[in-house]
Parts: structure tokens; sequence; C-alpha cells
């Protein structure tokens, strides 16, 4: 068991706080529903973070992203980073020439959206500007400095004119200036 993450239970061979005894009937089953037998060690509540929910957690089935035992990953992930996150959704940052670095960083997509759940659409972890002005501070700041405020600035929506996966126009536009000014 030299992983990277071990659950708890594995570690202590522990292995009747999920399984039947090997005396057991159904020796070695799951001694419950795999949602149950989680929650009886995880507060899944606390885990929520918000009204919007990930699927596998809404339908709590941990094990879509979670391995039970052990994992080369942390959190017992079945899966590295970004890699677990593209086996459902859609890699949109794939063959972008300019990309966001959240992105490609060590916690990638977990830099913008939650796991399980979060108080904003798409699990962002924060709203849209907020969520921005996070790593982008500067832009906030100069931006306040402007005689006449640009509209979705203004108006907390860096997605009108920004991609935040990558894109093949510099400062990450959704397409090329022009056409990003002219749409307004």
């Amino acid at each position: 068991l030299l992983r990277v993450s071990v659950h708890d239970p594995t570690a202590g061979a522990d292995c009747e706080a999920c399984h039947n005894a090997p005396s057991d009937e159904n020796a070695f089953g799951l001694a419950a529903e795999a949602e149950e037998l989680c929650s009886d060690c995880h507060d899944l509540e606390d885990l929520m973070g918000g009204e919007y929910l990930h699927g596998p957690f809404e339908d709590r089935d941990c094990l879509e992203c979670h391995d039970p035992h052990a994992s080369e990953q942390r959190v017992l992930l079945v899966e590295p980073g970004n890699e677990l996150c593209f086996g459902c959704h859609e890699d949109t940052s794939s063959g972008v020439r300019v990309e966001h670095a959240p992105v490609d960083s060590e916690t990638g997509c977990l830099s913008c959206h939650s796991p399980h759940g979060a108080p904003n659409p798409k699990l962002l972890v924060a709203a849209d500007r907020e969520l921005c002005f996070t790593c982008h501070a500067e832009t906030q700041s100069a931006g306040q400095q402007l005689a006449t405020l640009h509209d979705p600035f203004e108006s907390d929506e860096c997605t009108t004119c920004h991609n935040p996966h990558g894109s093949n126009v510099p400062g990450i536009l959704v397409n090329r200036p022009d056409q990003v000014c002219y749409a307004c």
C-alpha cells in the first residue's frame, strides 16, 4: 500500500469498516451501498459547498472519481488532475495557442471549479468577476482608473470577452478583437 493516498480503513487493515466479515455469508461483500458507506464517515453536507452539485456527487456516486482503497493521486482520485475531469467533460483548452494559466497549473480545473458542489453555476468557486480578480487584481485596479468603464467589466461579465479555458487569440479573447468589440 505504498501509494500517494490510502483510505484510512485500508491503511488500518479495518476491512470490516466497509466489507462484510470473512465469516459472513457474503464474505468481503460491501456491508452497505457505497453511498451509505461513504456518508458514514464523510460529512456530505460539508463537502457540498453550495446549491450547484457535480453530477456524481449529487448521485452519491463517489466511486466515479475516488478509489475506495488506495490511489497514486491525492484524495484517492482515480485519475490525475484534469485527466479525471476530461474523462467526462470536454477538454475545452485542447488545441488552443493561448492557454489560461490555471487550466495548465497543478490544480488545473480545481483552480476555478469545485469538485463536489459550489454556490455558483458551472461549479465555480466564486462569481465570475470575483473569481477572475483573485488572480487579476491588477486588471481590477487599472479598470477602476478609467474614465469610462467597459460594459462587460462594469457588469461583472469577464467571459463576455474572454474564454476562461484558453483561446487562439492573445488575451484569451473569445474571438478577434474587432469581432469581440463590434459584437456589442
